[in-house]
């Protein structure tokens, strides 16, 4: 009974940190076809999981043929660093929409820490830049609303644990895209990222 318990828990916390990332506009939910090469866009610690590396390219568009559709394209990729227990890699985004462009990129070093005879805590940090560009101007410059495009960039900073058994389950949490304007280290400006905090 108890087992049953934790077992529909933890799909409930799945569920809903699913929920969470395809909740704002474009994000791309990640599904069982989607989660084998896009989970280090989530939570880099499982580059830990992998092989000796790996690298992933996938572009989504909708309404294909229509000025201005939304249009995502992510890539990532990594090199296991056996000797370390460690692994290093990039990942890169770019989310457009009419006039509108996001594009960031971060680096990643993962570390493992064996807590028993087949368990394991990964832990990994992400470094890397966020760009917002609106094109405001290109649509109708004698419009005074129009007028001033919008160019914003910011730091990201990111966190990710797991708990893994290799081969067989893993579970974790990861805050992937702190921003530094979000954490209060430039001033409040009018055009602000927003902080994703997932668990998986």
């Amino acid at each position: 009974m108890k087992n049953k318990v934790f077992w529909r828990w933890m799909m409930g916390l799945g569920l809903f940190g699913s929920q969470i990332m395809s909740g704002y506009g474009q994000n791309i939910s990640l599904t069982h076809s989607h989660q084998p090469g896009f989970g280090l866009s989530v939570n880099t610690a499982m580059s830990l999981l992998g092989s000796r590396g790996s690298v992933v390219i996938m572009n989504r568009q909708q309404w294909i043929g229509v000025e201005g559709a939304p249009q995502v394209t992510i890539g990532s990729g990594y090199l296991s660093l056996e000797q370390l227990g460690a692994a290093t890699g990039i990942s890169v985004r770019q989310d457009r929409i009419g006039v509108e462009t996001q594009s960031e990129a971060f680096v990643f070093f993962s570390k493992a820490v064996r807590l028993s005879e087949r368990h394991y805590l990964g832990v990994s940090l992400n470094l890397g830049v966020i760009n917002y560009r609106a094109g405001f101007s290109s649509l109708d410059s004698s419009d005074p609303s129009f007028r001033d495009d919008v160019v914003k960039r910011d730091g990201l900073l990111g966190i990710g644990l797991l708990y893994f058994r290799p081969e067989k389950y893993y579970f974790g949490g990861s805050l992937p895209r702190l921003t530094s304007g979000g954490l209060g280290i430039l001033g409040n400006e009018k055009y602000n990222f927003q902080n994703e905090y997932l668990l998986m």
